[in-house]
């Protein structure tokens, strides 16, 4: 892949990549609200070892997995193109994971749902790492590397910073715009 992907199109990647983690972070704090990991969704949960599965996640990461594999309707697959797709998806969540919190103005407090943790960073943010840093090599594309590891470097040193502290009162959400009541039928 190396000889096909350039320093141009790698920087490219960086602000699509950033406005789509933003873009879904929006949308899933549009759709949770202050209420994290889907809590208040009527959606299945399973629990695995501790940790909590639900069919909204999944649904929503299947989606963007088979959306990003779309590239191979157009072009033949490649191992080194697929490696550079799984690590752009892996990024693309953990770096969504991270401005949920930063953006979601309604949510302080504990997040059981990241537990367990090292200090105060999630240790899927440590195994996505490696995930990602493993693939972004498969990938051989060195300025994607670079990257990658830088992205996910600014990931794990923002942790500490992404849950606002509760100060008594929580920033509250615009109350909903009041529908008008339905016409009787006639």
């Amino acid at each position: 892949m190396s000889k096909y992907v350039t320093i141009g199109q790698t920087m490219a990647c960086i602000p699509f990549l950033l406005g789509l983690a933003a873009l879904l972070a929006y949308l899933e704090i549009q759709i949770e609200g202050k209420h994290g990991w889907a809590t208040q969704l009527p959606t299945w949960r399973y629990n695995a070892s501790g940790f909590i599965l639900t069919g909204y996640h999944l649904s929503l990461w299947a989606f963007i997995f088979l959306l990003l594999h779309l590239v191979f309707v157009f072009v033949p697959w490649k191992p080194s193109l697929e490696c550079f797709i799984l690590s752009f998806f892996v990024l693309l969540l953990l770096i969504e994971d991270a401005l949920w919190f930063f953006l979601n103005r309604g949510f302080c407090g504990k997040d059981p749902w990241r537990d367990p943790k090292i200090a105060t960073i999630p240790i899927f943010y440590f195994m996505g790492g490696v995930a990602i840093l493993l693939l972004a090599l498969c990938s051989r594309s060195l300025p994607w590397m670079i990257t990658a590891l830088i992205l996910l470097t600014a990931v794990i040193a923002s942790s500490p910073f992404q849950i606002q502290k509760c100060t008594g009162q929580l920033p509250a959400y615009p109350p909903p715009i009041p529908l008008p009541p339905p016409s009787p039928p006639s």
